[in-house]
């Protein structure tokens, strides 16, 4: 049986797909209308779904569109065809000053639209994608890519962190094992570079 509460969340970001392609198909002339979506209030409730919150995702829905969605762990991680990866917020807060549950709490975008992607992988540090025969790993809290590695085969489906390594399932059998930190974070870059003297 699936929990209320990821009922909800697959439901909120169902409700922003449906928003964007509602406003894609209908184009000028219906203003974007929801009738008949899981986003109309009506048939969710005809569908035992109930409103916690809703995002909208900044892409653009003329060109692209929704591709995955994994809930994980506290978070909901959304791709879209023009290469982006979102980070949603999916659970109430915890400490004051920590974000609402729904907030988008970064986006990304890995590479130029098309390609092959693979749903996302939510681990304890790492978002993974996977884009043809790339794996992108993108820090959980931040967005911040820690690094990409080419993977030699297509993906059979999303990399998973687990303790110290990403596992990424190829296709046609075999799995590729890679550390977490294979990389030092980059440097910031609002950090000042340091001057060499002469």
């Amino acid at each position: 049986m699936v929990s209320p509460t990821r009922v909800r969340l697959v439901w909120a970001l169902a409700l922003a797909a449906a928003t964007a392609t509602a406003a894609a198909d209908c184009g000028a002339g219906c203003g974007g209308s929801l009738t008949g979506t899981p986003a109309d209030e009506f048939v969710a409730e005809r569908m035992g779904l109930v409103r916690e919150w809703v995002v909208q995702l900044p892409f653009d829905s003329a060109r692209a569109h929704l591709e995955h969605v994994t809930v994980g762990d506290g978070l909901v991680v959304a791709q879209t065809g023009d290469g982006g990866v979102h980070a949603v917020q999916a659970t109430a807060r915890r400490q004051p000053g920590e974000p609402a549950a729904g907030a988008l709490l970064w986006s990304r975008r890995l590479a130029a639209g098309g390609g092959v992607w693979t749903p996302p992988g939510i681990g304890p540090r790492l978002v993974t994608a996977t884009r043809d025969l790339e794996l992108f790993a993108l820090d959980r809290d931040t967005g911040v890519t820690r690094w990409t590695r080419p993977l030699g085969r297509l993906p059979g489906t999303g990399a998973v962190e687990i303790g110290n390594w990403v596992y990424e399932p190829l296709a046609g059998g075999g799995i590729r094992r890679l550390t977490h930190h294979p990389l030092p974070p980059p440097a910031d870059p609002t950090a000042p570079t340091p001057v060499q003297p002469d």
